[in-house]
């Protein structure tokens, strides 16, 4: 991270910057940031999508792994109906635990951009 002179106003600030702190002139550097509420979106509906978009790839291989054992068993519902319900309030607990986790990822990530 260097030093460089705001054109405005001459003051020395971060290449990294996005605005003098000064003068608020800005410098031109484009911060990537991703949207918490599509990660929390794409969590909720596919476990693993909203951890691929965060580029958190190990995290998402695990859980479309686990939606695709899910989706098999989708296939093959077991005998007992109350099981079946079982299944699917865990299934509905867990996306929003992850629809929440996502979007809990995404503010840290965006949070660590702005700190480079």
């Amino acid at each position: 991270m260097a030093l460089i002179k705001c054109t405005e106003c001459g003051q020395e600030i971060s290449d990294m910057a996005t605005a003098c702190p000064k003068c608020g002139r800005p410098t031109g550097v484009v911060v990537k940031t991703k949207s918490p509420s599509v990660t929390a979106i794409l969590n909720f509906f596919f476990w693993f999508l909203g951890y691929f978009y965060l580029g958190e790839y190990s995290l998402g291989i695990i859980f479309l792994l686990i939606f695709i054992s899910g989706v098999i068993d989708m296939f093959n519902p077991p005998s007992n109906i109350n099981i079946l319900i079982l299944g699917y309030i865990i299934g509905l607990f867990l996306s929003l635990l992850l629809a929440n986790d996502g979007y809990k990822r995404t503010k840290r990530y965006n949070e660590a951009q702005f700190k480079k």
